[in-house]
């Protein structure tokens, strides 16, 4: 079963969990910090835990979704751990810069719509996920490698070069 985790803002909870408990009953294991998070735990650790054991990251983009901090850093955590990220459009926001090549799933009063599409793009089982590749079609130009460097840990050296330059 496919493992969903979800990154929003708690303004947005109405929403969120509306479309949460919709993807639960078509089969999905949807975890959301107020499902996933055992009373005691420290959130930072079970957040990053949920990340690591998911199959694909959901985030919830609205004007809070893009303000929240939370969001962010869940979004360059599941980033770094090379995570299928999929946003869901809730309003019309401008992407941030780590997700803006990102298509999105719109569900801007398209319930129904959302749902579908993203059943489309993400089965029950991933391993159905993987159509066979046709020899025909021209392939996708892949990024070079990144010698093992991380997202994060590439960020923070660009950081300390400027930090140095100035």
């Amino acid at each position: 079963m496919t493992k969903i985790f979800v990154s929003y803002s708690r303004r947005d909870k109405a929403t969120v969990y509306e479309i949460a408990n919709e993807l639960r009953s078509h089969g999905y294991e949807v975890w959301t910090d107020v499902t996933g998070i055992p009373g005691g735990a420290t959130w930072q650790y079970e957040i990053e835990e949920a990340i690591e054991n998911c199959d694909v990251v959901i985030v919830m983009w609205s004007q809070a979704a893009k303000r929240s901090q939370w969001v962010q850093n869940e979004i360059l955590f599941a980033l770094d751990l090379k995570k299928k990220i999929l946003p869901f459009l809730l309003a019309e926001v401008r992407f941030s810069i780590s997700i803006i090549n990102l298509q999105p799933i719109n569900f801007i009063g398209k319930m129904e719509q959302g749902i579908a599409k993203f059943i489309q793009a993400v089965p029950l089982e991933l391993s159905e996920s993987a159509p066979p590749e046709d020899e025909d079609e021209e392939s996708v130009p892949q990024a070079a490698p990144s010698e093992g460097v991380s997202l994060v840990r590439f960020r923070d050296r660009i950081l300390v070069g400027l930090a140095e330059d100035s």
